[in-house]
Order: C-alpha cells, then sequence, then structure tokens
C-alpha cells in the first residue's frame, strides 16, 4: 500500500502542472500558472508560485506557496469531488479590480463561470490566506491580510462560511478578531453573530447586503457596539439630525 500511494504521489508530483494547466484551459474566463509542484514533508503538496489571470492576463489571486493534502487534490482532479480538507495560501495578492468585475476590460463577474461560484459543488474544512495583500489592480489596499475561514460551502450559487479569524490594518483602522457566519442565498449576503475589534472598540451583531453583485444597496439588520473610541474621528456630526440615547437591550 506503501509503495503504490509512493508511485502515485510521485506522479501526481511531476504531472500535477500539465494536469491542472489542461483542466483550467476547459474554463471560459481563467488560466492558470504555477512554477514547480513540492511534496512537503507537512504531508500536503506545495504549489509555487500560483497565478490564476483572466482572458487579458490580468492576474486577480497570486501566491507564493499553495499548500493542499494529495487525497483532496487527487479527488478533484481525477473525480471531480471537490471536498478539500485544508487548503493554504501563503504570501499573494488578491486583485479585487479583476475578481468583482470592476475592470472596464469586459471582465465583469458573471455567476455561472467564476471563481466565487463554481459550477460544481464545492466543499473546503478549513482555508487560509496568510500574509496577503488586496490591490486594486496596482494599487495596494490592505497589506499583511490575514484570514481563517472554515465549512466553506458552495452549492447553486449560495454558499455558506465561518470567518474565524481575520486581522488588518486600513488607513487609521486596525481590525482584528473578526468573526461571523457569512451565507449568501436569494441575492442576499448575510453576515451573523457578527463580532469585531475596530481600534479597540468591540462591535458585534448582524447586517444584510442586498444584491451584493449588482446594485450594492446595503441594509443594516442589527448590530451592537461596545468599548471606547466608540465613534470613528471621521463622524460629520453636521449631517445627524437627531440623536437618542437607548440602552444595550434596546440597540439590539
Amino acid at each position: 500500500m506503501f509503495v503504490v500511494l509512493s508511485v502515485f504521489i510521485i506522479y501526481i508530483e511531476n504531472n500535477i502542472q500539465s494536469i491542472i494547466s489542461n483542466k483550467f484551459s476547459e474554463n471560459k474566463s481563467y488560466n492558470l500558472s504555477i512554477d514547480d509542484v513540492d511534496f512537503s514533508l507537512s504531508g500536503k503538496f506545495a504549489l509555487k508560485n500560483f497565478l490564476i489571470l483572466n482572458k487579458n492576463n490580468d492576474s486577480i489571486i497570486y501566491s507564493e506557496i499553495l499548500s493542499v493534502d494529495p487525497i483532496s487534490l487527487s479527488k478533484a482532479i481525477y473525480e471531480e469531488d471537490y471536498n478539500f480538507r485544508n487548503i493554504n495560501f501563503i504570501d499573494g495578492f488578491v486583485n479585487v479590480k479583476y475578481l468583482l468585475g470592476s475592470s472596464n476590460l469586459n471582465t465583469d463577474l458573471k455567476i455561472n463561470d467564476s471563481l466565487i461560484f463554481p459550477s460544481q459543488n464545492t466543499f473546503i474544512n478549513n482555508i487560509e490566506l496568510k500574509n496577503f495583500k488586496i490591490r486594486d489592480d496596482n494599487k495596494v489596499i490592505i497589506d499583511l491580510f490575514n484570514i481563517d475561514i472554515e465549512d466553506l460551502e458552495v452549492s447553486n450559487n449560495n454558499f455558506n462560511l465561518n470567518i474565524n479569524d481575520i486581522n488588518f490594518k486600513y488607513g487609521d483602522f486596525s481590525i482584528s478578531k473578526l468573526n461571523s457566519n457569512v451565507s449568501y442565498n436569494n441575492d442576499t449576503l448575510s453576515f451573523n453573530d457578527f463580532n469585531l475589534n475596530l481600534n479597540n472598540s468591540y462591535f458585534n451583531g448582524g447586517f444584510n447586503i442586498l444584491d451584493p453583485f449588482g446594485t450594492n444597496d446595503f441594509k443594516i439588520s442589527r448590530i451592537e457596539g461596545l468599548g471606547k473610541n466608540l465613534i470613528p474621528t471621521s463622524t460629520d456630526f453636521q449631517v445627524i439630525d437627531h440623536y437618542e440615547k437607548v440602552t444595550d437591550e434596546e440597540s439590539a
């Protein structure tokens, strides 16, 4: 059994670049580039310089190292079974300009052919991004972005996931300990059991974003904030018409 497994791993390691590239070539919107593949001591395949591009060769997602367990990867390649144990992205970037379709190069996000909604049902037990940058084309919006996600499930153009933690800095804002259940269903993106530490102020609650891939209407369902520095320094008090003091129970 060990010999068979070793031969299989060696075969996958030597041929995985062409196998994955051929699979991705079937996609109408994206291309894939991988420089090298190693089998690490942790028992995972390490895909080096993993890069997803659109058909105009705009970089969308890049990771210096992408690690994935060999069993999940082989099932995805040969059986189209997209159930993964762990996927780790280390040192890279996400380009939101092309991921979210705001480019003027006709790379608009299409629900039926997208990275967010794959055509097959997908489940990932754990996915992690470490030391990432969030870019808008060549402009870095967020540096050192880290996120840990569990139980990501995508099915029939809907998804559900649990965010264990997000931490990053954006301008004067330091965000940490962000965790929430996130779901997308019936054109509504929902954040439930939402918790956030923003500049040492703590917020919890929930909210919905209606039609997030369309008009981006935003509707608050329920949110509560606790802690010091509760009022952001950017607040323009001249545009506020009315103040009303409420208890913690009433605000929820």
